[in-house]
């Protein structure tokens, strides 16, 4: 119920974006990742060397969206395999014809949760990824700028490339930020019943181990995707920052209006809130870490309840 509830808002909050523009630059952002990172005229040097060509690229994405579609046959056969146990032991025909309508309706929430709530997981972490490497390939630039004396109109190039992303991002958080935030917390507590029912429940060897899967489907794709991915953005971010600052230290021969101008990109930069939920939980190391320990927290209290009773 939590699942389908959760799958439930999150296409709700899809429609609502239908009508509202400023909810629809994730979509037409996540377009466009293809032809950005196979666009050797933008990034020729950054592309050559993290090793990336246009058939890697091209496998990479058709890998995506194909694992996107297996995703979808998975959550509905997954959600009605659950169903054969009883249908092997059914000795009636009634009841067989009742659990396989149980079972039809639990392979349609499986399939509904699996396309609302796993697969935008995985286009989140599919975003947050190559915008990671963009941030990378950027930041190999201003590395390079450091080093080699080039013209202005290069350093303008490149640090309004930087800027036109970070836009981007803020842009399509203001859709992902209200999904993320819903699977987050539905998965959170979904966490806690299955915790319990592996853990206290004497179960079936089919059951636990059906349950044990669904539980780490439920972290994997409900806290550890999102999280990591937003992650290895945020450092690459970080890195761009820092090699900005260093543009500023190291080129002396960058006159007084122009440094004011970078100046006032690198204080952009600081503390910049990149891919968060809950409007201040940032995805970050440390708040993985956090979640982690209130998983370990709730079965600790857990183990506490069934040891009073």
């Amino acid at each position: 119920m939590l699942w389908f509830e959760c799958g439930l808002i999150c296409f709700c909050l899809h429609q609502r974006s239908n009508n509202l523009p400023q909810k629809q630059d994730w979509l037409r952002s996540l377009s466009i990742q293809d032809e950005l990172l196979t666009n050797y005229s933008s990034f020729p040097d950054s592309l050559d060397s993290i090793n990336i060509n246009v058939g890697t690229v091209s496998l990479i994405v058709n890998l995506f969206f194909l694992n996107l579609k297996v995703n979808l046959f998975l959550g509905g056969a997954f959600s009605w395999f659950l169903y054969s146990p009883l249908l092997v032991d059914c000795d009636s025909i009634v009841l067989f014809l009742a659990l396989n309508f149980g079972g039809f309706h639990a392979a349609v929430s499986g399939y509904s949760c699996t396309a609302f709530c796993v697969n935008f997981s995985f286009l989140f972490a599919f975003y947050s990824i190559t915008s990671g490497l963009r941030y990378h390939m950027i930041s190999q630039k201003l590395s390079k700028l450091s080093q080699t004396i080039t013209s202005y109109k290069t350093i303008n190039i490149i640090v309004n490339q930087l800027l036109t992303l970070l836009i981007e991002n803020h842009r399509a958080n203001i859709y992902w930020t209200q999904i993320n935030s819903t699977i987050f917390l539905f998965t959170f507590i979904a966490q806690i019943p299955i915790l319990y029912l592996i853990f206290f429940i004497q179960l079936t060897s089919f059951t636990k181990f059906s349950l044990i899967i669904l539980g780490g489907l439920n972290f994997l794709c409900g806290q550890s995707i999102t999280f990591l991915s937003a992650y290895y953005t945020r450092n690459r971010l970080n890195r761009c920052q820092k090699q900005l600052n260093r543009l500023l230290i190291v080129r002396n021969d960058i006159d007084f209006i122009r440094k004011i101008q970078l100046t006032n990109v690198a204080e952009y930069l600081i503390d910049r809130q990149l891919f968060f939920i809950y409007g201040g939980f940032e995805f970050n190391q440390i708040n993985y870490l956090t979640v982690i320990l209130e998983i370990i927290s709730n079965l600790l209290l857990l183990i506490a309840n069934v040891g009073i009773r």
